[in-house]
């Protein structure tokens, strides 16, 4: 009987060594985007990546199928460093809102202030298709969470979801004109600042009236009261 195994080998198990070099590679091709992304969306070329990271052009393309694609994975890991330095750093006020905009202003002026590198990795997150659109909302997860921690776990999920996601959109669509010195940083904080304010005064308002209403109505025991989900 023929022997199956010399006719149908297994595959090479993927082994330790291997999957710590291809994790290597990959972070050399990010490493390399992102030094070329400083200069600007135009000058990030995959040839010039795959030269700077000394791997082949078919190489970086067998990670990321796109310049997008790479420029949103140069983004997610700028984005991983910074929350790992706001998050080693917590402290401060101890209003959330305060320290949501505070963590706003931090974000906004450290990367406004390489204004090719934000134009070259915030233009592929607010225009992405295909299949870069689904790592584009990886990062905006990623952004919304930033800016959610921020707020504290003292304040209601629904309330630091909500928040953090209108926060994102103001930060994504301004970026680009803060970094191109079209919109003074300290306009765009103040006006944030003004809507917080309004949804800090609506959120006490609502927290004051739950408390002072009764939790049941009469012939209706067990009713629950309102929630605050903005």
């Amino acid at each position: 009987m023929t022997d199956r195994r010399r006719v149908f080998p297994s595959s090479p198990a993927v082994t330790p060594d291997l999957a710590t070099a291809k994790v290597q590679r990959r972070d050399r091709i990010v490493t390399a985007a992102t030094e070329l992304a400083h200069f600007g969306y135009d000058s990030c070329q995959m040839r010039a990546v795959a030269a700077i990271a000394g791997v082949a052009a078919s190489t970086v393309y067998l990670y990321f199928p796109s310049k997008d694609d790479l420029l949103l994975a140069c983004l997610r890991r700028w984005l991983r460093a910074f929350g790992d330095e706001i998050h080693t750093s917590e402290g401060g006020s101890a209003n959330g809102y305060a320290r949501l905009l505070l963590v706003f202003e931090l974000l906004t002026a450290r990367l406004s202030g390489t204004p090719g590198l934000a134009d070259a990795m915030i233009r592929p997150y607010l225009y992405a298709q295909g299949p870069a659109a689904e790592h584009a909302q990886r990062v905006r997860d990623q952004i919304v969470e930033i800016f959610s921690a921020a707020m504290a776990d003292s304040y209601p999920a629904a309330l630091r979801s909500n928040i953090a996601d209108m926060v994102t959109d103001v930060w994504a669509t301004n970026l680009s004109s803060v970094a191109q010195q079209r919109t003074p940083l300290t306009e765009l904080t103040t006006r944030l600042a003004h809507v917080l304010a309004a949804v800090e005064r609506r959120e006490d308002a609502r927290i004051r009236r739950d408390a002072t209403e009764p939790h049941t109505r009469p012939g209706r025991p067990g009713a629950a009261s309102r929630s605050l989900a903005v």
